[in-house]
């Protein structure tokens, strides 16, 4: 897509894909980052639309495909918070920052001693520094589905090391 046509498409149809991207995610911040995602994607597509009417279409199923993904990827792979246990919590006080951080340490700990280096950078570059996955296998030289794979995988690694680190104490 043509950098004007493309940027001008955005630019009138930005409150209209926004609500869209927030009616199916269900919160702001997923909204926000599907847009991006979506301009991003239709940036780097390649395919030159014929007119107005086309680029408008490109970008209208590009944003309601990008905030599906959205929606099934928070499904397969939930995120729950360290400090979350399967005992009941609600009496207990959250943990202290000197806690959280030793969480943060162990987590830290055991990303460096038990994942791969591939695990150990698609790890970073999507958790730490919130890029996507097909940002990161242009990065690393991968496909993105071989991404999410290394990015599953370490996950495992390091939610079974970690329980098994508590169970020990």
């Amino acid at each position: 897509m043509n950098n004007e046509l493309l940027t001008s498409t955005f630019l009138k149809l930005r409150n209209r894909l926004w609500n869209t991207a927030r009616h199916i995610t269900g919160n702001d911040d997923d909204a926000a980052d599907v847009l991006q995602e979506a301009f991003c994607r239709l940036w780097q597509h390649g395919r030159q639309p014929g007119t107005a009417g086309e680029a408008e279409g490109m970008t209208v199923t590009t944003v309601r495909n990008v905030s599906i993904d959205t929606v099934r990827q928070r499904a397969a792979h939930p995120r729950v918070p360290l400090q979350h246990h399967d005992v009941d919590t609600a009496d207990s006080e959250p943990p202290s920052w000197q806690e959280r951080e030793r969480q943060y340490q162990r987590v830290n700990d055991i990303i460096d001693s038990q994942l791969t280096s591939v695990q150990r950078q698609v790890v970073r570059m999507r958790e730490l520094e919130g890029r996507s996955f097909d940002d990161i296998a242009s990065t690393l030289g991968m496909t993105p589905s071989a991404v999410r794979v290394q990015l599953s995988r370490a996950r495992k690694i390091v939610r079974s090391c970690y329980r098994r680190k508590e169970d020990e104490q």
